[in-house]
């Protein structure tokens, strides 16, 4: 009968320590998307300027042709 219980505590145990090991996991591959994105788009904001560039004059060409096409509805 003990045998059993210890058993059972030993599950309860094993499964808080599944439980705590996915926390773990599902964190760690947060923070590496993270810095994989950091290390894409730069570590500091100069960084991010300069490697971001051309994404930021295509859409300041893309707002400037629907400015133009929609006049003074693009502004309301």
């Amino acid at each position: 009968m003990q045998e059993n219980q210890d058993i059972q505590e030993r599950i309860r145990e094993l499964e808080q320590e599944v439980e705590e090991l996915k926390a773990l996991i599902k964190s760690q591959a947060q923070t590496s998307n993270k810095n994989l994105l950091l290390k894409h788009l730069g570590q500091t904001p100069e960084e991010q300027i300069k490697n971001n560039q051309a994404a930021m004059n295509w859409a300041k060409e893309r707002m400037q042709a629907i400015k133009d096409k929609w006049g003074d509805e693009w502004e309301n």
